[in-house]
């Protein structure tokens, strides 16, 4: 887990982009272990790219999909991102159910 000095503040070392590969064994993987589609998918700590959202989409592109990101919004952001919001805080407010948590 990273730590940040300020809100939205982080060091250039502090950031591990997933490479593509890796995104389709985890696709692959949660694929292979799903009992039925997900129509719901999260991916917590997405960034605003969003890898493994995007590989879910390509996988089960009937599955609704949404990520949230702490740091702010940067561009390009896929479009289901909320940003700017502590995973843990807004997990434990809402009441969403998810079929497939990534």
């Amino acid at each position: 887990m990273s730590v940040h000095r300020k809100k939205g503040e982080r060091p250039e070392s502090d950031f591990f982009a997933t490479p593509p590969a890796v995104v389709k064994v985890g696709v692959d993987f949660a694929s292979s272990v799903v009992s039925n589609p997900p129509a719901r998918i999260l991916e917590p700590g997405s960034a605003a790219a969003a890898p493994f959202l995007r590989g879910a989409a390509i996988r089960w592109p009937d599955a609704t999909t949404f990520g949230v990101e702490y740091l702010p919004r940067t561009e390009p952001a896929h479009p289901n991102v909320i940003f700017d919001t502590d995973f843990m805080v807004w997990g434990a407010a809402t009441s969403e159910k998810w079929d497939l948590i990534i």
